[in-house]
C-alpha cells in the first residue's frame, strides 16, 4: 500500500498534490492539514490527530473521512501519523507539507525519515524537491543537471554513485560539506552506503 500523508507545515502546490495523489492508494491528512483540502477535490480517507487545530468546517466538510483520535502529546502529528501507517502495513509512504515554517519542525520531520525509513520505504516530496533516507540504496529519477546532495549527521563508509556529475566511490563521508551539490548527466543516478544511514536531497533545475 502507498499512503500519501499531508502534514500541516508550507503547503505543497495543488499540482504537485494532485499528482502524489493520484499516485497513492490512502490519503491521510494530519490533523489541521486537512483544512488546506477545503478548496480542493482531494477528500482524505484519514485525518489523524488530536484535532486541535481542525477547522468545524473542515469536519463538516470531509464528513465520509475515517477520524483517528491521536492524543500523545510527546509526538507530533506527523510522528503518530507515520506510526499509524506502520501499523496498517504501509509499504511505501510519501509525505508532503513537511517542510517551511519553523526550522525545529522541518528538521524534525527529516529526522522521522530515518526513524521510520526501515519500516517502509518513505519520501518527503515539496515543490522545491524530494529527500530521500540512505540506508542501503537509493534510486533517483529525474533530468539531467538535477542537483543532488548527500547529506550525512553520521560518519557513513561505503558510499558508491553512478550517473552523477562527481562520482564517489567507496567514499567515506563526515558530517560536512563533501556530498553537496552534485548533479545528474543523464536521467537516472544509483546511490549506495555500505554502513551508516544519510539523507539523499533531489531538487529539479528551474524551467
Amino acid at each position: 500500500m502507498h499512503a500519501l500523508v499531508l502534514a500541516n507545515g508550507t503547503p505543497p502546490s495543488p499540482l504537485l498534490l494532485e499528482r502524489l495523489y493520484s499516485e497513492s492508494d490512502l490519503f491521510l491528512a494530519a490533523d489541521g492539514a486537512a483544512n488546506l483540502l477545503l478548496s480542493l477535490d482531494l477528500p482524505p480517507h484519514i485525518i489523524l490527530g488530536d484535532f486541535d487545530s481542525l477547522s468545524d468546517e473542515a469536519r463538516c466538510q470531509f464528513v465520509k473521512s475515517e477520524l483517528v483520535e491521536a492524543t500523545d502529546q510527546e509526538a507530533s502529528d506527523l510522528d503518530k501519523a507515520l506510526s499509524f501507517l506502520v501499523e496498517r502495513g504501509a509499504t511505501q509512504v510519501t509525505v508532503t507539507g513537511a517542510l517551511g515554517g519553523r526550522i525545529d519542525h522541518s528538521l524534525t520531520n527529516i529526522s522521522l525519515l530515518l526513524k521510520y525509513g526501515s519500516s517502509f520505504d518513505m519520501r518527503i516530496v515539496e515543490d522545491q524537491g524530494s529527500l530521500y533516507l540512505l540506508r542501503d540504496r537509493v534510486d533517483l529519477e529525474g533530468a539531467e543537471g538535477d542537483t543532488v546532495s548527500i547529506v550525512v549527521f553520521e560518519t557513513v563508509r561505503g558510499v558508491n554513485t553512478e550517473g552523477l556529475a562527481w562520482p564517489l566511490e567507496n567514499a567515506t563521508l563526515h558530517p560536512g560539506s563533501r556530498g553537496v551539490s552534485n548533479r545528474l548527466v543523464g536521467n537516472r543516478a544509483t546511490i549506495t552506503v555500505h554502513e551508516g544511514l544519510a539523507v539523499v536531497c533531489q531538487m529539479s533545475q528551474p524551467q
